[in-house]
Formats: C-alpha cells, sequence, structure tokens
C-alpha cells in the first residue's frame, strides 16, 4: 500500500512540475532532463512511471478530461436555464480548487492547445447532456450553437485570467450568465 501511495505522489509531482514548466516553456520544449529536475527525482525514476514527457501531458490532459467530464455531468440541464449564474459559480469554484491545474489551462505557454482541447469535451459533453434531457433536440441542431456558447464562454474567462481584473470574477459571472441565457432562450427558439 505504501509502495502505491509513493507512486501516486511521484506522478503527482511529475505533473505539477510539468505545468509549472509550462509556465514559462512550449510542452515541445521541456526535456525529460528538466522535467525530472524541476521534480526532484532522477530520470530513472521517471521512466519508471512515463516513457516520454509526452505521456506527462496525455496523462494530464486524460485527467483534465475526465474532471470537465463530471463537472458537466454533475450540472442539471435545466437548472442551466433557471439560473446560469449559480451554474457558473459552482464551475469557477471547481477550476479554483487546483490551482496549478487552473493555470495550467489558462496561463501557460500550451493553454490555447489545452484550452482547444477542453472546450471539444465540454461542447460535447453539453451536447450529449441536453439532448439526454431533450431527446426531441438533434445533435446537428445544438451542434454549432453550443460549440460557438461553450468557445465564447471559455475564451472570454481566458481572457479575464489575463486581465487587470477591474472587472471582478462575480462581475464576468453576471455577464457571462445573462449572455448565456439569452443565447440558451436563442437556441430554444431555433429548435422548436
Amino acid at each position: 500500500m505504501l509502495s502505491d501511495k509513493r507512486k501516486q505522489k511521484t506522478i503527482s509531482c511529475i505533473k505539477q512540475a510539468f505545468m509549472q514548466l509550462c509556465k514559462d516553456n512550449v510542452a515541445s520544449q521541456i526535456t525529460v532532463s528538466k522535467l525530472a529536475s524541476k521534480a526532484q527525482i532522477n530520470r530513472t525514476t521517471f521512466y519508471l512511471h512515463y516513457q516520454s514527457v509526452n505521456d506527462v501531458m496525455q496523462d494530464i490532459d486524460n485527467d483534465l478530461k475526465v474532471r470537465i467530464s463530471s463537472y458537466v455531468d454533475a450540472i442539471d440541464i435545466d437548472a442551466v436555464y433557471e439560473s446560469c449564474y449559480a451554474t457558473f459559480t459552482r464551475l469557477t469554484d471547481k477550476l479554483n480548487e487546483n490551482v496549478p491545474l487552473r493555470n495550467y489551462i489558462f496561463d501557460s505557454c500550451s493553454s490555447s492547445a489545452v484550452l482547444d482541447k477542453l472546450k471539444k469535451v465540454i461542447t460535447e459533453k453539453t451536447i450529449s447532456a441536453i439532448i439526454e434531457v431533450y431527446p426531441s433536440l438533434t445533435y446537428e441542431q445544438l451542434k454549432f450553437p453550443s460549440t460557438f456558447l461553450i468557445a465564447g464562454i471559455a475564451d472570454t474567462y481566458a481572457e479575464w485570467t489575463h486581465s487587470d481584473k477591474s472587472v471582478t470574477l462575480d462581475e464576468l459571472i453576471k455577464i457571462l450568465s445573462k449572455l448565456t441565457c439569452n443565447a440558451l432562450d436563442f437556441i430554444s427558439a431555433i429548435v422548436k
């Protein structure tokens, strides 16, 4: 059991080190030596857990997909219509639970690629969730409006993270909530 905990701790250190290095480096420029040094392990230990730096990035991306999918799965689609603000607040709270991961998503040299992957995952999960609740709707009816909406929300949030914060997070959530509710009303009108 102890070795399992040790293994998980080492993997966690490697992932944390990778995300920290991405702050100042493009992922393709990160070497095993640089990553191992940042994680305070040796190269042999690194190779016990991963074959390459790319494998670490894939592991983080997979973790992120699982985490984001669980966030979206936990959202009550009807509640979004009733309270976009509460939904955005919960999602923001979830992002803030893991600051290094949030920074990797929004503030790393790889953030645009990571954000693009996330937008695809969120869009697909959202469309599936809507169709589950409203089976008369089709993927094709929801594909473009959902893509537009999710990309706008994600890109606006990313832009805010790099701003001077003259708009508070609460104000941003209120703005996104209002825009989202208007967009959802528009989507509802189109698909009827």
